[in-house]
């Protein structure tokens, strides 16, 4: 008796093999010229009439030879298919992560279910924001996000200076140049937020998931080694194929 692993393989040849049968019987229903034939014979009207050779065309399709080909590949899949669902329904293993049981006795299709799930979920893990690890970080317990220490910075404006260069005569007035330049006119106190997580915390993270699909995908394979139980369905295909002309 194969296992539910083998029966699997199996599965997928049959279904290619189905689809190519209908196809196929698909394809040559649309041309019926190969289902029509002839005999042409000719007789003179005379006895020394001319003689004229006979015409033929051969059958080179028929019908129930499409629906034979069919229901073939049909069966062979109806039936792989049933003993699949119904082995799934007593084909289960534990989840386990070393000796630590998290899920007992998971049936097949659930298990599928969870390593679908825990995969998507690694992908969203690995693309969520990460604090920037060059900065040192504090968690603000009341509000749930990241802080940093409050950095001072200054602002600055453009202003000009006058500044006599040559002082004023009774014969000339002063000479006055200016100069510009930055200065101080205030300060700012920055602190940078972030809801974003340390990039440890992501780590530890992708890591759990990774280590419980794989424990998923163990019990998976344990859980396929199960023995296949026979339940053929392709009986019912004699409903449409069995009938009298």
């Amino acid at each position: 008796m194969p296992t539910l692993a083998q029966l699997l393989a199996i599965a997928k040849q049959r279904r290619k093999d189905a689809n190519d049968a209908v196809t196929a019987a698909y394809h040559l229903a649309q041309k019926p010229a190969l289902f029509n034939g002839m005999i042409k014979t000719y007789q003179p009207r005379d006895e020394d009439g001319v003689q004229l050779p006979s015409e033929s065309q051969k059958v080179q399709q028929t019908v129930p030879n499409l629906y034979a080909a069919v229901r073939k590949a049909m069966a062979a899949l109806f039936d792989v298919d049933a003993d699949i669902a119904t082995t799934n329904t007593f084909a289960k293993a534990d989840v386990k992560i070393g000796d630590t049981v998290l899920l007992t006795g998971v049936y097949v299709p659930h298990l599928l279910f969870l390593e679908k799930q825990l995969t998507d979920l690694h992908t969203f893990v690995s693309k969520v924001p990460t604090l920037d690890p060059s900065v040192d970080w504090k968690l603000n317990d009341q509000t749930g996000l990241w802080e940093t220490d409050k950095v001072q910075t200054h602002r600055t404006q453009r202003v000009k200076e006058y500044k006599v260069v040559v002082q004023a005569t009774d014969k000339f007035p002063a000479q006055v140049a200016s100069d510009e330049k930055d200065q101080v006119v205030g300060y700012w106190d920055t602190t940078r937020l972030s809801g974003a997580v340390p990039v440890t915390y992501q780590r530890k993270m992708l890591a759990r998931i990774s280590e419980l699909l794989q424990a998923v995908k163990a019990a998976r394979e344990e859980a396929n080694r199960q023995a296949v139980a026979s339940s053929p369905t392709s009986s019912i295909l004699g409903y449409v194929f069995e009938f009298d002309a």
